[in-house]
């Protein structure tokens, strides 16, 4: 039984920032001068603030298409969305709004990412993992995407780090936005967004998301809320601070997916709504989280670039998992944690050299049911710096010490970009990086060790890639070699049973190989890009294929203005293709993705149709999703999404 957690440190960690709030009220009425109006003309642009570095890791970001102005005309409902044709990126979807989804990139799950939010964590410590849809698209200004393992190596990551940057605004006019979508079985999405100065230099901003879907299969339904605000206060030219608040909260019928076997014995179709027998026809999942973030950003130094910054952080959360009949509980039914931490981080940008360097000190404290009560404390330094020489040679260097508990690791990695011509661009890296076990791995009941008893992984990576840029189409191929020591993996015991007992193998010795490309092409009105990723994993010399060896990915889309400028328009078609392979299963009671042994999922193709029409400043969203009605799954035994038809509407109104 998960103890219950109390709110006294809530409130602590609310007092302080209501007290500002209100120091900053007084201060904000009874100043005479104030820098210029930042109010853009523009109905839905993002206002820039005094200081932009705030949530920012170093001052060169490059969001890679992966921004708000994207999202709005690529019909992106949700995080995971934005990287299902990313090469080298392979997204698995439990067929349902809201479930746990799993992003694998370079061909390392969830645990291996170092999700932040505006440069604070945000992984859960039980699980490892960030749920895509616990942040609200409708938030994001955009993604801050660091493949390069050298990078995350100074932010706790193993396979790269996504960093999201809110949305910031400073304008006296205010703002509304509302968002809707209907999907299939009633889904419903409702997003109600507003943002206006409440006085000089003091922004507010404030959403609410409901989201909905009835049953597709028996015991499916979902209800979430998502309840976000933030207050920024430009102190002055060169001191802003900004306190945040996350809430959400959502129910889902979790029925474990389809029982293959038992549906097929009787005729019946395991695809089909009417026809599918669920595992569990009773069982659920309720979830709540809270993260609440105090920064400041402050040019201390005369030099505006190198901003320092200071994040005080909290966050409380619960996890409850029911099933009446006990068929499919687990020691991990319910469990709820609460994180504290403190960041100091200080941006570097002189000349030639750019980079970061900080501080990280967080505690944990987790009630894991039967495994008790259990407390973690870690402490880190880390540093990134590039060096540009002679204009063509980009040396870089990360390094992170972290002391988790009583044990230390040191993680680096080192890389250099070599800048050919200005259209060819060629990267190199090589990292060794470990990763503590997360709070659920520390306490699993059940381990198989293939060598002496270590739950440290650690990473070594080499990276080769090549970058081509000429008018209007730019190349990327990159290649990459992972060998991890001490890999944990979670396996069925007993692959034939329904509700196999888990255990966790820890791997002296796995290998991961990946190649991966990118072509991008616009000409004249049309744009085009695909992507392949070639994956091989081995262990001990024998295969695993929890991964796809090939992925092809593909987009072809046209934009234009129509009408005599009356319709501003962008449609096409998106296609992804997998081979066959294992895959992982999820296990709802555990809360984890397991290897999927004894099942094969296989080869699949996938087409939809999409329309973005933008009517003032109104952006209208038609798509038309499997027309071909392909059955096919991505992870076993959830099957995916059929035909259906999609639309929606992003409404911006600006007084």
């Amino acid at each position: 039984m998960t103890p219950s957690f109390s709110t006294l440190g809530l409130h602590r960690a609310l007092l302080p920032a209501f007290l500002m709030a209100g120091l900053f009220t007084t201060q904000g009425l009874a100043q005479n001068e104030a820098p210029g109006d930042t109010t853009s003309t523009a109905a839905d642009s993002v206002k820039s603030p005094f200081i932009p570095t705030l949530g920012a890791l170093d001052a060169l970001v490059d969001p890679a298409g992966l921004d708000y102005r994207t999202f709005l005309w690529s019909d992106i409902r949700s995080l995971d969305d934005s990287f299902k044709y990313e090469p080298g990126v392979f997204l698995r979807d439990l067929g349902g709004p809201g479930l746990t989804n799993q992003i694998m990139v370079d061909g390392v799950d969830g645990r291996g990412l170092a999700f932040m939010l505006d440069g604070r964590p945000l992984r859960n410590p039980v699980t490892g993992t960030v749920n895509p849809y616990e942040i609200p698209i409708e938030a994001v200004d955009h993604l801050d995407v660091r493949r390069l393992a050298s990078f995350s190596a100074s932010t706790g990551g193993t396979s790269g780090l996504i960093n999201i940057r809110t949305r910031q605004f400073s304008t006296n006019r205010p703002i509304t936005k509302i968002r809707f979508i209907q999907g299939p079985y009633e889904h419903l999405l409702t997003d109600a967004f507003y943002t206006q100065n409440i006085f000089r230099d003091f922004n507010l901003q404030f959403g609410v998301q409901r989201q909905a879907r009835d049953d597709r299969f028996v015991n499916s339904t979902y209800d979430s809320w998502i309840i976000r605000s933030a207050m920024r206060y430009n102190v002055s030219e060169r001191w802003n601070i900004s306190f945040s608040d996350l809430y959400r909260r959502w129910t889902v019928g979790m029925n474990n997916g389809i029982d293959v076997d038992s549906t097929r014995a009787r005729g019946l179709n395991p695809f089909s709504d009417a026809e599918a027998i669920v595992l569990a026809a009773n069982a659920s999942e309720r979830r709540t989280q809270r993260d609440v973030t105090l920064s400041a950003v402050g040019l201390l130094l005369p030099d505006t670039a190198l901003a320092t910054q200071v994040h005080g952080y909290f966050t409380t959360a619960e996890r409850e998992y029911t099933d009446p009949t006990g068929a499919t509980s687990s020691r991990f039914d319910r469990y709820a944690y609460e994180v504290q931490g403190v960041i100091l981080h200080q941006i570097v940008k002189t000349g030639q050299l750019n980079g970061f360097a900080g501080l990280q000190l967080e505690h944990r404290i987790a009630g894991l049911g039967p495994a008790g009560v259990h407390t973690n404390t870690m402490s880190a330094w880390y540093a990134d710096a590039t060096y540009e020489i002679a204009g063509f040679l980009r040396p870089g260097a990360a390094v992170r010490g972290e002391k988790n508990d009583a044990s230390t690791h040191l993680s680096w990695g080192v890389r250099t970009s070599v800048i050919a011509t200005p259209r060819i661009v060629l990267n190199a890296e090589y990292s060794r990086i470990g990763r503590h076990p997360t709070l659920q791995e520390q306490n699993w009941n059940l381990y198989r060790f293939y060598g002496t008893p270590n739950l440290l992984e650690q990473h070594e990576r080499m990276f080769l890639a090549v970058e081509f840029y000429g008018g209007p189409a730019s190349i990327q191929v990159y290649t990459s070699d992972r060998r991890i020591e001490n890999a944990l993996i979670f396996r069925a015991l007993s692959p034939s049973e329904r509700f196999p007992a888990v255990v966790l193998d820890v791997l002296p010795n796995l290998r991961t190989r990946q190649i991966a490309g990118r072509l991008s092409l616009r000409l004249w009105h049309f744009e085009a890009k695909g992507g392949l990723t070639w994956t091989e994993t081995t262990a001990g010399g024998s295969g695993i294929s929890l991964h796809p060896k090939f992925i092809l990915t593909g987009e072809i889309a046209y934009r234009d203005t129509l009408f005599d400028g009356a319709l501003d328009a962008r449609f096409g078609f998106q296609s992804r293709f997998a081979s066959r392979h294992t895959g992982v299963r999820y296990v709802p009671s555990h809360d984890l993705y397991t290897e999927n042994s004894g099942r094969v999922l296989n080869t699949f193709s996938t087409l939809d149709l999409f329309g973005v029409f933008r009517i003032g400043d109104a952006f209208v969203t038609l798509a038309w999703e499997n027309p071909l009605d392909r059955e096919y799954m991505t992870v076993y035994p959830y099957p995916a999404m059929g035909r259906n038809i999609r639309v929606g509407v992003n409404w911006v109104f600006l007084d």
